[in-house]
Order: structure tokens, then C-alpha cells, then sequence
């Protein structure tokens, strides 16, 4: 009786605590990868972003100087 006192209750007792501290720990973890993942994502959609950015301003950049080039020079007169 003495011994499952002072031996089997407390080791019980802890060996549960450390289950807990486990399952917190990899909770945690858990939880951490999945910000990671969220950072991650969030990066790789402004990088697209940026992408779309640059290439609508270079198509934008192109259009006006093709429109610039339709556009026909401006006549020369003569001089008198």
C-alpha cells in the first residue's frame, strides 16, 4: 500500500503529465507549420501579383508605342 503511494501514483501521475507536455508540443509544431505554410503562400500570391503587375505595364509600355508608331509623321513644308 505504501509503495503504490509513494511509487505507482506519482509515476502514473507523471506519466500522464508527460503525455500532455507531448501532445502540446506537437500541437504547437502543428501549428507552427502551418503559419509557415500560410507565410509561404501568401509570399508566392504577391509574387504572382507583381508578375501580373510588370507584365500589364510592359504590354501597357508596348501599346503606346506601337500606337506612336501607327501614327504618321508630321509633314514638312518646304521653305520659301
Amino acid at each position: 500500500m505504501l509503495f503504490e503511494i509513494l511509487i505507482d501514483i506519482p509515476l502514473l501521475l507523471m506519466s500522464e503529465i508527460a503525455w500532455c507536455v507531448r501532445v502540446a508540443v506537437a500541437l504547437t509544431c502543428l501549428l507552427l507549420l502551418f503559419a509557415i505554410a500560410i507565410a509561404l503562400t501568401c509570399l508566392l500570391l504577391l509574387f504572382a501579383i507583381a508578375i501580373g503587375a510588370v507584365g500589364v505595364c510592359v504590354a501597357r509600355a508596348e501599346g503606346r508605342d506601337s500606337i506612336r508608331a501607327r501614327q504618321p509623321e508630321p509633314l514638312a513644308l518646304p521653305r520659301p
